[in-house]
């Protein structure tokens, strides 16, 4: 049995909880992710529960980990925020 590989979700809106849905198909059919959680700076959202995973934090909580984060938030600006906050400096994103 293969090892499943850590990730996270960035975003906890809509389309992160609609990546987490993904997530859970990819892994029915071949076993590939171990979904962590949502990473998100609305701190009104930390501790709780999206559809079954935990918003466990800001960005900062990535500084913590090597770990694959995948991006789900929408919107340009917001995008382009995320990625020079956390790619190839905190974590991998697939």
């Amino acid at each position: 049995m293969n090892q499943l590989k850590p990730l996270y979700i960035i975003g906890a809106g809509g389309f992160g909880r609609e990546t987490a849905w993904l997530v859970e198909r990819i892994n029915a059919v071949s076993g590939i992710w171990d979904l962590r959680g949502f990473i998100d700076d609305d701190a009104s959202l930390w501790g709780t529960e999206r559809d079954g995973y935990m918003a466990l934090g800001g960005l900062s909580v990535l500084k913590q980990s090597s770990e694959t984060a995948g991006r789900a938030v929408g919107g340009n600006s917001l995008t382009g925020f995320v990625l020079a906050a956390a790619a190839g400096k905190w974590c991998s994103m697939p």
